[in-house]
């Protein structure tokens, strides 16, 4: 039997590909590449996915303090995620 609890509202900004749950109940997601918000900026990002240049990176979220980008874990269009205990 299932419980609905809520939701985690994401920020527009992100592109989130995968989730992991953390075992302190922290949610972990990958972040594909901020939405472009012009022609311009698809061309742009479109240039960066062919030079492999980061345009993602892991997110965190914690009930006391919302989403965190997590430094350290820029990449190429970021595609999953996982949580090791």
């Amino acid at each position: 039997r299932t419980r609905w609890l809520g939701c985690v509202e994401v920020p527009a900004r992100y592109a989130i590909n995968d989730v992991a749950l953390g075992p302190d109940g922290a949610i972990y997601a990958s972040h594909m590449f901020e939405r472009p918000a012009s022609s311009a900026d698809a061309t742009e990002l479109r240039r960066a996915f062919v030079e492999r240049n980061p345009t993602g990176l892991a997110l965190e979220w914690r009930t006391e303090s919302g989403w965190k980008e997590l430094r350290g874990t820029e990449l190429s269009f970021a595609n999953g995620i996982a949580v090791s205990g």
